[in-house]
């Protein structure tokens, strides 16, 4: 059924592919934005005690999994309700996705009605299934737009949204790289499209969209800024806020986009299984929404302040997300002053994303990303983008996109003692001269590639 729509949708014309794009967000308006998103939205605008709220929603998952999920009723059933706090979580096991995929049939709430299902492939190639109803969604729907509007940015607006999904067909010949979804105001642009050649299309869109918010693939956005600033170009509109999504967003991004929009960019850090939300204030700290889960940090590298979330949310009865491994990093300060914000909460210096985004040295261990992006600073202006890639221990491949007019051989040369500096001068540096990135099947554009064997 679905391979028949996506037929139908391909072979339409454009304006009819903008009302069935029209359709579909429709339907997912009415499964997302209902009368509960409504009472949640008021609810977490109420909440003015965070920590007294936590406490509250860590003993309302716990007699939730005790009496409604398989898998943790053995480990529950002995402890009385009054007994289940935050000591009790933390004795939980701690799991990974694949303990998440092996076990999901006991992870499911028995109690469920009509289920939806997201699902995630993520670094490792596999698919995890996690389910939710509409009281879920409902939840995590309300908390974003909670979110955005800290940032004043109110429910349904004009919003531009660089998405992963395949909503420009394969053999389509027309410079049109977007479809509206006029059911919440949205233009959706195709994340796959963003090329030097293109970039000027999605320009004139913008300017003539003028939309109040923007939001998506941060490396999607940053190529698009990156255009206006070398070209001097006025935008027609300014943004209120633009909000990335789905990719770690790397400081010379944030600077650019700031640049070219003239507004803030606010981070944000969720995931797709329904992780607890980390979020951008006014002041420009990553706070943790501590109403929205819970934040156990492993220590990952104490010299670097960086740790390891395993993070329980309470975003997800359906599916709940407890004492999990997601993989993802943080730098994270312990010694931090009160945020000028008024919120309580503690917040992290930066988030890093995977594990998997940092490359290996033999001579200083892992290397960030946030590190990487440094090898070519001095060079800015002549590379338009840039891929690291590492399939072996002692050789790293530069993917690269250059300004053919700019790039010379002191450019290529910074690069390489930027890399020899982090990983030694035994380092093998392959640099292969590309017009695009390649992206991933999702729509992303990975910065770097850790491709070594575990």
């Amino acid at each position: 059924m679905v391979s028949v729509l996506k037929k139908v949708y391909n072979f339409s014309p454009i304006y009819l592919q903008h009302l069935l794009t029209s359709i579909k967000g429709y339907q997912l308006k009415k499964q997302r934005y209902n009368q509960l998103y409504y009472k949640y939205l008021n609810y977490f605008n109420s909440v003015d005690n965070l920590a007294r709220e936590e406490e509250k929603q860590i003993k309302n998952l716990l007699i939730h999994l005790k009496y409604n999920i398989p898998f943790y009723k053995e480990y529950l059933k002995n402890i009385y309700d009054s007994d289940l706090t935050k000591k009790v979580l933390l004795e939980l096991p701690i799991i990974t996705k694949e303990d998440l995929r092996k076990n999901i049939n006991s992870l499911i709430n028995i109690n469920h009605k009509k289920l939806f299902v997201t699902s995630t492939g993520g670094t490792t190639g596999k698919s995890l299934n996690v389910y939710f109803d509409k009281e879920d969604n409902a939840r995590r729907m309300a908390y974003l737009d909670y979110f955005k509007q800290q940032h004043g940015v109110e429910p349904f607006s004009r919003r531009a949204s660089f998405t992963g999904k395949e909503i420009i067909p394969f053999k389509q010949k027309s410079d049109v790289y977007w479809r509206y979804n006029q059911s919440i105001n949205q233009m959706l642009y195709s994340g796959f499209h963003v090329s030097e050649k293109n970039i000027p299309y999605y320009i004139k869109s913008l300017n003539k969209f003028k939309p109040k918010a923007i939001d998506g693939f941060p490396s999607s956005i940053y190529r698009i800024a990156r255009f206006i600033n070398l070209n001097n170009i006025k935008m027609g509109f300014q943004p209120t806020a633009i909000f990335p999504t789905a990719e770690t967003l790397h400081d010379h991004y944030k600077l650019e986009i700031e640049k070219a929009f003239n507004c803030p960019v606010r981070n944000q850090y969720a995931s797709s299984e329904g992780a607890p939300f980390i979020t951008e204030c006014t002041h420009g700290r990553l706070h943790f929404n501590i109403e929205t889960g819970y934040f156990n940090l492993k220590s990952y590298n104490e010299e670097q302040k960086l740790y390891e979330l395993i993070v329980t949310s309470f975003l997800n009865y359906s599916t709940p997300i407890v004492q999990y491994q997601i993989g993802d990093i943080v730098e994270y300060n312990q010694e931090q002053a009160p945020c000028n914000c008024g919120n309580k909460a503690q917040y992290v210096e930066k988030i890093l994303g995977r594990q998997s985004d940092y490359l290996v040295s033999e001579k200083n261990g892992k290397i960030s990303s946030a590190n990487m992006s440094n090898v070519y600073k001095d060079a800015p202006n002549s590379i338009i983008a840039c891929q690291f890639v590492q399939k072996e221990i002692d050789e790293i491949t530069v993917n690269i996109v250059i300004d053919k007019t700019k790039f010379n051989g002191s450019d290529k040369k910074g690069i390489i003692q930027g890399l020899k500096y982090r990983f030694g001068d035994k380092i093998k540096i392959h640099f292969n001269f590309i017009d695009e990135i390649p992206k991933e099947k999702s729509g992303k554009t990975l910065f770097i590639k850790n491709l070594l064997q575990k």
